[in-house]
């Protein structure tokens, strides 16, 4: 019975493992697509950036694309603490 017992913890452990291993994975795909757009992202902001001040539509796409940088901000920084 002990022999079962201990069996089955070590098959969970291992299934556990490799749980793991895959959300480290996604992990760094999520890392990784919020990089590629947060530079992208950036990229944006500076063209519209000369044109805020005169123009309504940049200035409201200009805001639009700093809250999303703020979120990959975040998104970016979760990402990395969980890989730590």
């Amino acid at each position: 019975m002990a022999d079962d017992q201990l069996n089955a913890l070590r098959q969970q452990a291992a299934e556990v493992a490799g749980l793991h291993q895959q959300t480290a994975a996604v992990e760094s795909k999520i890392l990784e697509a919020a990089v590629e757009r947060m530079a992208a992202v950036d990229n944006k902001l500076d063209k519209l950036k000369p044109r805020v001040h005169l123009d309504e539509q940049a200035r409201n796409a200009y805001q639009s694309l700093t809250r999303e940088r703020g979120r990959l901000e975040l998104v970016i920084a979760r990402a990395r603490s969980r890989l730590a």
